[in-house]
């Protein structure tokens, strides 16, 4: 080897690039990777079925829960309340509730929210299952086209669902009496309805009250139906004497109302849902005709009126012709007398001048013709018991016509004493004759007569004695008959002094009699005060006869 030759260099191998093997997947990651797919499956699913998140807003928060208390429709859980929250015055509780997919179509314009828990009112007892489960949300869904997320939900449970079958009505009356959400609604005694809503007429003169007819019992309401107050006990006592009328012992305490249909209108069509019907204070208001023609009338007294109340009746031979409506005091300082002034409405429409199948009058040209023949107005004792009056319309003959208007457009009935005023003027009369009678002096006179007639009697007694036999018999036997009417005359004339003299003391002031009377009409007068107090307690506290007389501190 030569030094210019190159050193022997040892042979290295190529390298060749070799492929890389892939690795198998663990079987440790499989159930990760299925897991993760299903959640992810699943979260997915939880989207597609989410519903829309609404707010609802209440006075308080009590019973609620987030991510527990649930919304039910028909006892069907749609949603879940998901926060609670205050409105920025602080004044109510802002709900805000996570509603499922399905409950999109339940969110309308008129849907109502509140909370069902348990309550217990007058009328009724609900949520008693809450007890157990915790409060929740109801839902009713409503019927309009517009949707909506937020509400404000009701404190008070609807007492009609629009799932219920039935119609409401709008009843118009100037009080509410003992009415309350929930009370019942009666035709001929069986609960077919009940209270669901009132309120106060925006010009506040009278009050709106809606109810709900459920259905088929809201067929029988018709146009000429005509509901009435049948709250608590409807006890009255007046001129017609005593009235106890109630529908169930559930109107005794929280009220009711019942509807009456005339039999000539069962063929005709229901009325329509939301029509309007007056709300009679009582029964026999809704029964009595309606008048379409009413004439005021003013009556002048001179005499108490004590026991004539506002709506006593103005009878014409047993028709209610009309009934007070106001009474009052008038002095007249020119003429130095005092009068009652009792103005009431007459209603001619209940009178009929022609055949049966005439019109009633359509004026007051009846009234006024009857007037001018001698119809006049009267005080009559309607109830002994009470002391209460009614004006009694009676033709009183020889009355010559009167005048018939006055300047502010009424009737003026004329008025005649009462049958109760004329015999007490008639006995003081009676009674001031007999003190003025010389009932002594005529004693005296009486006594004087017989004396010198039996002395002028004897005188000819003794003549005839001496006189001729012939003579002495036929004048014995006229002697005889002249004694036997002496006689009888003086039996007569006692009889007629004891009487005068009894008819004396019983007119007497002092009599034992009058006193005796006094005291009766006093004790009356007490009684009757007893039970006017007894019909005003019910009348306040109808349910004094199940607790008593409430006690007042």
């Amino acid at each position: 080897m030569t030094d210019d030759e190159p050193a022997h260099t040892p042979q290295i191998p190529e390298a060749v690039a070799a492929p890389r093997h892939r690795r198998v997947l663990s079987l440790v990651w499989i159930v990760p990777i299925v897991a993760a797919l299903v959640a992810g499956w699943l979260a997915v699913q939880a989207f597609l079925r989410q519903g829309p998140t609404i707010t609802i807003s209440f006075l308080t928060a009590e019973g609620l829960q987030p991510g527990i208390t649930k919304l039910k429709y028909k006892d069907v859980e749609i949603g879940t309340v998901s926060a609670l929250t205050l409105s920025p015055d602080r004044t109510r509780v802002i709900v805000t509730a996570r509603m499922q997919q399905q409950a999109s179509s339940l969110l309308n314009e008129d849907t109502h929210f509140w909370v069902v828990r348990p309550r217990i009112s007058a009328s009724s007892v609900s949520g008693l299952g809450t007890l157990f489960s915790g409060a929740y949300v109801g839902v009713d869904a409503g019927s309009s086209a517009e949707q909506r997320r937020d509400f404000i939900g009701l404190e008070v449970p609807p007492v009609v669902t629009s799932g219920r079958s039935g119609s409401q009505y709008v009843l118009k009356s100037e009080t509410l009496g003992s009415l309350d959400i929930g009370s019942p609604v009666y035709f001929r005694q069986v609960q077919v309805g009940q209270v669901v809503a009132f309120e106060i007429d925006p010009d506040g003169r009278g009050t709106s009250v809606r109810i709900f007819v459920n259905a088929p019992y809201d067929k029988f309401v018709k146009e000429r139906s005509r509901f009435w107050l049948a709250s608590g006990i409807d006890a009255s006592f007046d001129a017609a004497g005593f009235k106890l009328n109630t529908e169930s012992l559930v109107t005794v305490l929280v009220g009711g109302i019942a509807f009456r249909t005339p039999p000539e209108s069962f063929e005709q069509p229901p009325a329509p849902p939301s029509a309007r019907f007056d709300l009679f204070p009582d029964q026999s208001s809704a029964e009595r005709q309606p008048d379409t023609v009413v004439q005021p009338a003013v009556m002048v007294f001179r005499e108490s009126v004590r026991g004539l109340a506002v709506g006593a009746p103005l009878d014409f031979r047993g028709i209610q012709l009309g009934e007070v409506k106001r009474i009052e005091f008038n002095y007249d300082r020119s003429r130095n007398q005092s009068s009652i002034r009792v103005h009431a409405d007459v209603y001619p429409g209940r009178l009929r001048s022609g055949p049966p199948s005439a019109p009633p009058p359509a004026d007051t040209a009846l009234i006024e013709r009857m007037i001018q023949r001698g119809l006049r107005a009267q005080l009559r004792q309607g109830n002994l018991l009470t002391g209460q009056l009614y004006i009694a319309l009676e033709f009183v003959p020889g009355r010559a016509a009167a005048e018939v208007s006055t300047p502010k457009g009424e009737i003026l009935i004329p008025t005649s004493p009462s049958s109760f005023t004329e015999i007490q003027t008639t006995l003081a009369n009676i009674a001031k004759k007999l003190e003025q009678f010389p009932l002594d002096e005529l004693t005296r006179d009486v006594r004087a007569s017989l004396h010198t007639l039996s002395a002028t009697l004897t005188s000819v007694d003794r003549l005839a004695q001496s006189a001729d036999r012939e003579v002495a018999p036929q004048l014995s036997a006229s002697l005889t008959e002249l004694r036997a009417t002496l006689a009888t005359a003086r039996e007569t004339l006692a009889g007629a002094r004891e009487t005068l003299a009894g008819a004396r003391d019983v007119l007497a002031a002092d009599a034992p009699v009058q006193a005796e009377l006094r005291d009766m009409l006093r004790e009356v007068t007490r009684s009757a005060e007893a039970v006017r107090a007894l019909a005003e307690t019910l009348e306040r506290q109808p349910e004094a006869l199940l607790r008593g007389k409430a006690v007042h501190p």
